[in-house]
């Protein structure tokens, strides 16, 4: 799970360069969606695996989108608190 947040943030720092964070956002919410889904239909531990992957995903993008979508909405004067 930690290495897919690292690996994310890069991933995701590109897409967010790209399409925004609000964009960015959008996707890690609908990613960490997965991880619960398939926390409960897994048979077996080995099913468990894509879903710490599709969290560890998930919050990379979290964690960059939310700093980033903080900064972009903060007012001119408070971005340096940011």
């Amino acid at each position: 799970q930690s290495a897919t947040w690292i690996v994310g943030l890069t991933v995701w720092g590109r897409a967010m360069d790209r399409k925004g964070s609000m964009w960015l956002l959008r996707a890690a919410y609908l990613l960490s969606a997965i991880g619960p889904i398939v926390f409960l239909l897994a048979g077996s531990g080995w099913l468990l695996l894509p879903a710490y992957l599709a969290q560890g995903l998930a919050m990379g993008a979290v964690d960059l989108g939310f700093t980033s979508a903080s900064i972009d909405f903060a007012d001119a004067d408070h971005v340096y608190e940011y």
